[in-house]
C-alpha cells in the first residue's frame, strides 16, 4: 500500500496516493499500534501529499502527529525530531507564516549544532533555509549570513563546483538584487553559471534559467546607471 501511495504520489495523482497511503495507516496501526515509527512514516507519506496539493493546513496536521511519535519514541533532542522539526518549518514558509517557520528551524537547527557540531556540512541545507524565511521576512543582512554559512559549509566538504552550490549562489544573488546591490547579485549568478556549464552543460535548463536571471539582472543595472 505505501509503495503504491509513493508511485501514484510521484505521477501527480493525488486521490489514488491518499487511498493507498491511508490504506498503510490504517494497517500499520492494526498490526503494531498507533506510536510505532511506521505509523509515523505513514503521517509522514500522507503530510508529502498534501503538500503537493498545496493544502497546508492538512500537511501540517499530519506532520505534527509525526512529530508526536517521534518525539515519544526518540526524545527531544535526537536529530530525527530535528528533521521533523525542520519539514514543519518548511510548510510554514511555503504557507507564508513566517514567524512560525523560523521558529520551527531553528529548533531544528540547535538540535544539529549539539548533535554535528556548529560547521557540519550535515546542517547546511538548514541554514539556507532559514536564510530563505528572512529573505521571505525582508531581513535582508541575517538571509546573506546564513546563505553565505550554507555555501561556506557546503563548499568545504563538496568544493566550488557541486550542485547544490548553484541555488545557493542563486539565491544570494537574489538577496543581493533585493537590496540593489547588483553588482554582487551578477558574480554570484555567473559563479553558478559556471557550475551549471561545468556539471550540467549549456543545453540543460537550469544553465539557460541562470543566463536569463543574468540577462536580467545586466538590464536592472543599465536602468539603475541611467538614472
Amino acid at each position: 500500500y505505501n509503495n503504491l501511495g509513493s508511485v501514484y504520489n510521484a505521477i501527480g495523482d493525488a486521490d489514488k496516493a491518499l487511498h493507498y497511503h491511508f490504506k498503510a495507516l490504517s494497517a500499520w496501526k492494526t498490526t503494531l499500534g498507533n506510536e510505532h515509527d511506521r505509523v509515523a512514516a505513514s503521517y509522514a507519506n500522507i503530510s508529502n501529499v498534501y503538500r503537493n496539493l498545496k493544502n497546508y493546513d492538512a500537511a501540517l496536521d499530519y506532520l505534527f502527529l509525526r512529530l508526536n511519535i517521534i518525539k515519544s519514541t526518540f526524545g527531544e533532542t535526537h536529530t530525527i525530531t530535528a528533521a521533523v522539526y525542520n519539514n514543519i518549518g518548511t510548510i510554514y514558509l511555503a504557507n507564508s507564516e513566517l514567524d512560525n517557520a523560523l521558529d520551527y528551524m531553528l529548533k531544528a537547527l540547535d538540535i544539529y549544532k549539539v548533535v554535528f557540531g556548529e560547521d557540519s556540512n550535515r546542517i547546511y541545507l538548514i541554514y539556507n533555509n532559514v536564510g530563505w524565511v528572512y529573505y521571505a521576512k525582508s531581513e535582508y543582512t541575517l538571509a546573506l549570513q546564513y546563505m553565505q554559512k550554507a555555501l561556506m559549509m557546503h563548499k568545504a566538504e563538496y568544493g566550488e563546483d557541486s550542485e547544490e552550490n548553484i541555488d545557493i549562489y542563486c539565491g544570494i544573488s537574489s538577496v543581493y538584487e533585493k537590496i540593489g546591490d547588483y553588482d554582487n547579485a551578477l558574480n554570484n549568478l555567473r559563479l553558478a553559471l559556471d557550475i551549471c556549464e561545468n556539471v550540467l552543460g549549456v543545453e540543460h535548463s537550469k544553465t539557460i534559467e541562470v543566463k536569463s536571471d543574468i540577462e536580467e539582472i545586466q538590464q536592472l543595472m543599465l536602468k539603475a546607471n541611467d538614472k
